[in-house]
């Protein structure tokens, strides 16, 4: 096995950065590892020499200069070919990335994925079942990320979401360019989507495309595209969503007065008087703690209208005293072993 990079190298010759930079990496739904690197330099060891120095590379030397103007945020327009390139592009680092995000002897992804890619390798095109949309990322926040969600596709008010994933989507950023997919690994449960407002359709291409044009995304629509949360389904009474189990934590639960949250590094769980979610409930207040576990991690956490969130997480300290900042009057809540402090939020 040989080293892949997520993101090639060669972007290090666009001027996206050069000095070292946190990189994070793991399953959407708990805390991600961390480290500290030159940008662009994040590789993998499971991909062979063969593939590697093969049809990967060839994809790599085709697909720069196609790319190169776009990160840098310079118009033009895209080819019939053009939108091809980029859509076969996005899709084989997207699964490369998820070979970063595996914990322990867990794959990244889908083993049938990469079987599929390998078979697809002499086509300059995604994998089938497959759609994608170009647009302009106008944040601050990143210079480069990749984000993979599994989705399920199902009849609007289902009581119960399928068991298994219908595909993904996947949303890169690289500089001034935002590309977002979606691959159905249930051909059956293939429906038209859109995405964004003013994202152009690249695949299934139909004509030349001009770039930029309307799909811009800040940080904020851009943290709703790698939540999958701004695909819409154009079949009327079918919608997607998430899948959970993938992205969400486990359910809390009632433990007496108590309710007891798991928390993001999938280890621990944080307790805390059922009451407060029921005055928010009841009442549109809400009630932010701060708690911590044993990994070591700190944790701020809101009550709102459809449970708790961990709005901040990481270094007991930091987190501390970002929650000295937070908004809201203190606020004890006796309980059966004491009292139990938040602050109280209009």
């Amino acid at each position: 096995m040989t080293r892949e990079h997520v993101l090639p190298d060669w972007l290090t010759g666009l001027g996206l950065g050069f000095s070292p930079v946190v990189h994070h990496a793991g399953p959407l739904n708990q805390v991600p590892r961390e480290w500290s690197s030159k940008p662009f330099r994040t590789t993998v060891r499971m991909v062979c020499a063969t593939c590697n120095n093969g049809w990967l590379s060839e994809l790599e030397r085709k697909a720069k200069p196609v790319l190169t103007p776009l990160i840098r945020g310079e118009p033009r327009r895209l080819s019939v070919d053009d939108q091809a390139l980029i859509a076969a592009w996005t899709c084989k680092t997207a699964l490369v990335s998820l070979l970063a995000s595996a914990t322990g002897p867990r794959p990244g992804g889908p083993p049938e994925e990469y079987t599929a890619l390998y078979a697809h390798r002499d086509r300059a095109e995604p994998l089938p079942f497959s759609q994608y949309w170009i647009g302009s990322y106008t944040g601050d926040l990143r210079a480069a990320s990749a984000w993979v969600t599994p989705f399920v596709i199902e009849a609007a008010g289902a009581q119960s979401p399928p068991a298994l994933p219908s595909g993904y989507a996947m949303t890169l950023v690289l500089g001034r360019l935002l590309v977002q997919g979606v691959r159905f690994v249930v051909p059956a449960l293939a429906v038209e989507l859109v995405t964004q407002r003013g994202f152009v359709d690249i695949w299934p291409p139909t004509d030349t495309v001009p770039w930029p044009a309307a799909g811009f995304a800040d940080d904020a629509v851009l943290d709703r595209m790698n939540r999958a949360q701004t695909l819409i389904s154009q079949v009327e009474g079918v919608r997607l969503s998430a899948f959970t189990p993938a992205t969400e934590l486990p359910a809390s639960t009632l433990d007496g007065t108590l309710i007891r949250l798991p928390l993001y590094c999938g280890k621990h769980e944080a307790a805390y008087p059922a009451e407060l979610a029921y005055a928010t409930q009841r009442t549109g207040r809400h009630y932010t703690f701060l708690t911590g576990c044993e990994c070591p991690f700190g944790y701020i956490i809101r009550t709102e209208a459809d449970g708790a969130h961990m709005k901040r997480w990481g270094d007991p300290a930091a987190v501390e005293a970002a929650y000295e900042e937070w908004p809201g009057e203190e606020f004890v809540v006796s309980v059966e072993h004491g009292i139990f402090s938040c602050k109280e939020e209009d």
